[in-house]
């Protein structure tokens, strides 16, 4: 916390007054990293047309900006182990919120298609969104097209009324 407090120029008591541990810091830090992600999928959602297609370019952008972002792999690598997975794949309250705040105009966009499942919670498909992401995250093997590939063949199907062509059954 000293070192914290020195680079930002504050006295160590002040750091306190913001976060409680080194955890809760970078916690925050992870978390409004991840928000600022989220400004990527707004622009996305401005210059494409359907449901699909921003679900497809927004989700890779995501998971590609998620994983060759020098400032949030650092702060995941000072936030290791279980506590990383706890604040990524819990079902942690800010992180639930974060991306259901990201897939809100996504899900209005598909109702408003009439494309997204009806019989699903929103806040089912964002666990399910979480999930999906976290995994995608950490591939390393995979670029931004197989992204695309891997949310237009499984993220999709999942969560629309209708699977895309050369699918069979219901979303």
């Amino acid at each position: 916390m000293a070192d914290i407090a020195d680079a930002a120029g504050l006295a160590r008591q002040s750091v306190y007054r913001y976060a409680a541990s080194k955890s809760a810091l970078v916690d925050a830090a992870v978390l409004a990293r991840l928000s600022d992600m989220g400004e990527l999928l707004r622009e996305i959602l401005d210059r494409t047309t359907g449901f699909e297609e921003a679900a497809v370019e927004g989700s890779a952008a995501v998971v590609t900006t998620a994983r060759t972002d020098p400032e949030l792999t650092t702060l995941l690598e000072v936030a290791q182990g279980r506590h990383l997975t706890e604040l990524t794949a819990s079902s942690s309250a800010v992180m639930h919120h974060l991306v259901a705040e990201l897939w809100r105009p996504l899900f209005d966009r598909g109702r408003a298609e009439d494309a997204l499942r009806t019989d699903v919670a929103d806040d089912q498909m964002v666990e399910w969104i979480r999930g999906v992401y976290l995994m995608l995250m950490l591939r390393s093997d995979l670029d931004a097209e197989s992204d695309r590939a891997m949310v237009r063949t499984f993220l999709l199907p999942s969560l629309m009324k209708c699977c895309p062509p050369g699918h069979s059954g219901t979303g």
